[in-house]
């Protein structure tokens, strides 16, 4: 069944139904399991997402608007030269957290990178330790996104870094 407006029906050879619904910045594929995974692929590419909320019916507040959004708020992985409305989520929330006064333009460059790496160096042990780091990277990569997301109150289950480190 496809219950989004816009959304594909996709039949696998699986016992399980698979939803993939097209969003802006990500493909959304829902399953039975709601199992918690993250393919990063190249930014020209779409994000493949699963669900991450850990709880069905969470909720945030949009720094961008302070409209109430559905869990998680952070669903794919940024860097510079990246545009979009995931890049405008994430310029309102530095200004929010940081706070900063970054332009809300939806363009990841050097200033939202400048702040991802404040950010990042902020929340070093969480961000930065379980991959080994000393220095921030200013990439919003999966650490990161994890941290974001727990700040703004959207808990994922569960994040495996590509390392092998759990992130709970």
């Amino acid at each position: 069944t496809v219950d989004a407006p816009g959304a594909v029906a996709v039949r696998f050879l699986t016992p399980t139904p698979i939803n993939i619904t097209q969003t802006t910045n990500t493909e959304t594929v829902l399953a039975q399991e709601k199992t918690t995974i993250e393919i990063p692929q190249p930014s020209s590419a779409p994000l493949i997402t699963y669900p991450t909320s850990s709880t069905p019916g969470i909720t945030y507040v949009s720094p961008i608007d302070n409209k109430e959004n559905a869990c998680p708020g952070f669903q794919g992985y940024l860097r510079k030269g990246e545009t979009g409305e995931n890049v405008k989520l994430l310029q309102a929330f530095l200004n929010k957290v940081l706070n900063k006064d970054i332009a809300i333009t939806g363009i990841f460059g050097p200033i939202t990178e400048n702040a991802v790496k404040e950010y990042q160096t902020l929340h070093k042990e969480d961000v930065l330790t379980p991959w080994g780091l000393k220095e921030a990277t200013g990439f919003w990569y999966k650490s990161s996104r994890f941290t974001a997301n727990k700040n703004i109150g959207c808990v994922e289950k569960e994040v495996i870094l590509d390392n092998g480190v759990v992130l709970r």
